[in-house]
């Protein structure tokens, strides 16, 4: 699902009105494309256990306070705050940014 794809992500930057749901508990399947070991990964195994489990909803905040999200954006300016956000992080010498990743 697209929280999978999130976390297969370096970063995740949302909107303030986004979403965040592993339901893979509650559907009887389990994460696909490596989305569960990711999500420990990025969120730590006792948060990662707790979203996976609980199968619930979360929203854009308590993603960000878990540490799903990297960035979250409020307001009407999305596109350019993520430009800037994005740009932020991408100044300064390009050799040593490619080695960082």
């Amino acid at each position: 699902g697209g929280s999978e794809l999130a976390v297969s992500t370096d970063f995740i930057i949302c909107s303030e009105k986004a979403s965040f749901q592993f339901p893979q508990k509650s559907l009887g399947v389990i994460t696909g494309f490596g989305g569960g070991s990711r999500l420990l990964e990025k969120v730590g195994t006792s948060n990662g256990l707790e979203i996976v489990l609980s199968s619930k909803e979360y929203s854009a905040e308590d993603a960000f306070k878990y540490g799903l999200v990297n960035k979250m954006l409020k307001g009407e300016h999305f596109i350019s705050q993520c430009q800037n956000y994005v740009q932020d992080l991408l100044s300064g010498d390009h050799e040593a940014i490619r080695n960082f990743k």
